[in-house]
């Protein structure tokens, strides 16, 4: 597993909020993308993530934004996920985390991208779930 540094950066939507904190991860996995994510979304149950208001405050938000070389478009998941390209707070941590192949063009994304919101790396995550 590879894991980015710690950003933080203003909040996408109408709604007023904290600043999110964001991080890319890359695993390897046995299972399905559906199955993956049915589990993010445990992940965020357990972290007390309530989706009441569309772009409101959360917990947690965790998102598949690439599966190997799979496009997916279905009801519930797509694959690359399509609002990648318009948030610089996921390019950024994203290009820690791509693959060779990749870093390329998450760069080319992060050139091409309208977001001007402000992404500030502001340190390592530290995993502290075994302590």
């Amino acid at each position: 597993m590879v894991v980015s540094g710690l950003y933080q950066t203003e909040p996408v939507g109408p709604v007023q909020q904290d600043d999110f904190l964001n991080i890319a991860v890359r695993l390897e996995t046995t299972l399905t993308a559906p199955a993956l994510l049915a589990l993010l979304h445990e992940i965020e149950q357990a972290g007390n993530r309530e989706r009441q208001i569309h772009w409101g405050p959360r917990t947690i938000d965790l998102d598949i934004l690439w599966f190997g070389e799979s496009v997916i478009n279905t009801t519930t998941l797509q694959v690359p996920h399509p609002e990648m390209a318009n948030r610089l707070f996921v390019l950024a941590p994203l290009r820690e985390v791509a693959t060779p192949e990749r870093v390329a063009t998450v760069t080319d994304l992060i050139a091409a991208t309208t977001d001007t919101k402000q992404v500030m790396r502001i340190g390592e995550f530290e995993d502290h779930a075994n302590e």
